[in-house]
């Protein structure tokens, strides 16, 4: 099973992701086994947020993706109901437990579902995506008291 971890500062943990361009019915695999057209971004910074119930982009990182809206729908955050704009998209994680083909590169692992991310409001964050227990509860993630966090799906 694909792992990722790391270190956090016991306030905030953050994972490098990519997003990938959306497959129907799409089975989880590796990047490197796919063409290289269906990664369409660089590494950007996750939040985990335990407390979220989705995923969210903040709008300056759906911009710099070109990421196409799906349209509007009304969203339920911790200030009441928002109508915030939406983008699909997949999320794939480096496997910390694989080696790339020695360029340095590390697979990636696409989880299958495609995620529905609502925009971010305000877009004054240091990090572009906000990853929510839709993708969270897809793994089993440990965050340890010591400062070491792994997540395994």
């Amino acid at each position: 099973m694909p792992l990722i971890s790391g270190t956090h500062d016991r306030k905030q943990v953050f994972f490098q992701v990519a997003l990938v361009s959306v497959k129907l019915n799409a089975e989880p695999f590796f990047a490197e086994t796919a063409s290289s057209a269906d990664i369409f971004s660089e590494p950007v910074k996750a939040l985990v947020d335990t407390g979220a119930t989705s995923t969210s982009i903040a709008p300056n990182a759906a911009r710099r993706l070109n990421l196409r809206s799906t349209g509007k729908r009304d969203i339920m955050t911790a200030n009441g109901v928002r109508r915030a704009r939406c983008y699909d998209f997949q999320i794939a994680f480096m496997d910390a437990g694989a080696s790339g083909d020695g360029d340095g590169s590390s697979p990636l692992f696409v989880l299958p579902g495609v995620v529905s991310g609502a925009e971010l409001n305000p877009d004054k964050f240091a990090f572009d995506i906000l990853l929510g227990m839709d993708v969270i509860s897809q793994g089993d993630l440990i965050i340890r008291r010591d400062g070491f966090y792994s997540f395994e799906f």
